[in-house]
């Protein structure tokens, strides 16, 4: 669909895509209109990889589902992440390579540390299934890790390699996303999906972090992602795209790209507010010096 300055709408609308639109019309504008590259960073390199790992495991028999078969898909892994650009980009020494290896196997093998997803034991429906359906007026694509039955009861799971969330809050905007997920399988599928859950594989937390789902529960995410589709057509007819400026300014790839976002991140350098591993450190090659001029 065609939109007035030559503004394309995508074609569906995912998690990711809304919560970046979300965080900042002008970034999404970069990302998902002017297909500017938006390389991964180590952390998403990593979850990845153990994404990929886990995904591997759980298709093979239940019996073969150990330890041992995890480091075996891993090693006929690695060299496909080991020649990622993304990866190359990094510029990791041998010392760093080893952590990295470290730390990926690591978060795959959490999934042994959490009862309900001891490998050997999880009856698998589908892993890594892409679901692309109508969710009323939004054309909607996910990508769902993991899909099982417990005692015949549909079970969506997605897996986390990051930190578990510290806040009730924080927890409840990280549910949203699966049950998306929920929302989009049980209307392609026609079947009640009884529960989601976000396994945090690299944080060994024993909390269960899980939902009953209920028409109810999934209606707020769905609402909002009619309304941030919404958002984004008249963002797309208009050609205008806000910004939203804040600490993640300084995360954002395209931060020297945007006027708003380069006065955001000097002001922060110079409150000595950005941490050094920010990529706007690296992007405006600062060091230590405080910035005195700031753009117009």
């Amino acid at each position: 669909m065609l939109m007035a300055d030559n503004h394309t709408l995508p074609s569906a609308l995912s998690p990711s895509s809304a919560s970046t639109f979300s965080q900042c019309p002008q970034r999404w504008k970069f990302r998902y209109i002017d297909r500017l590259p938006d390389p991964p960073g180590r952390a998403a390199l990593l979850g990845t990889f153990a994404h990929a790992v886990l995904e591997h495991l759980f298709q093979e028999q239940p019996q073969s589902r150990t330890k041992e078969k995890a480091k075996l898909i891993a090693s006929a892994l690695w060299p496909e992440t080991d020649n990622d650009p993304n990866f190359i980009a990094l510029e990791l020494d041998d010392q760093e390579k080893t952590e990295f290896k470290h730390d990926c196997m690591s978060a795959f093998n959490g999934v042994w540390e959490i009862e309900k997803y001891q490998p050997e034991m999880v009856d698998v429906e589908s892993t890594e299934l892409d679901v692309q359906v109508q969710l009323g007026d939004v054309p909607f694509r996910g990508i769902i890790d993991l899909v099982h039955r417990e005692e015949d009861n549909l079970i969506v799971s997605d897996f986390k390699s990051g930190k578990a969330p510290k806040t009730a809050r924080d927890e409840d905007e990280k549910m949203k996303q699966v049950l998306l997920y929920a929302a989009a399988l049980q209307e392609e599928n026609d079947e009640h999906i009884e529960k989601v859950r976000l396994v945090f594989i690299g944080s060994r937390t024993n909390k269960d972090y899980e939902r009953v789902v209920t028409t109810k529960l999934m209606q707020e995410p769905v609402n909002e992602l009619h309304q941030t589709w919404k958002e984004i057509q008249s963002s797309c007819t208009t050609g205008s795209f806000k910004t939203k400026t804040g600490p993640l300014c300084e995360w954002c790839p395209y931060v020297d790209k945007c006027i708003d976002g380069v006065n955001q991140v000097i002001q922060r350098f110079n409150a000595g507010r950005i941490r050094a591993d920010a990529p706007a450190m690296k992007i405006f090659g600062w060091t230590g010096k405080a910035i005195t001029q700031v753009a117009k």
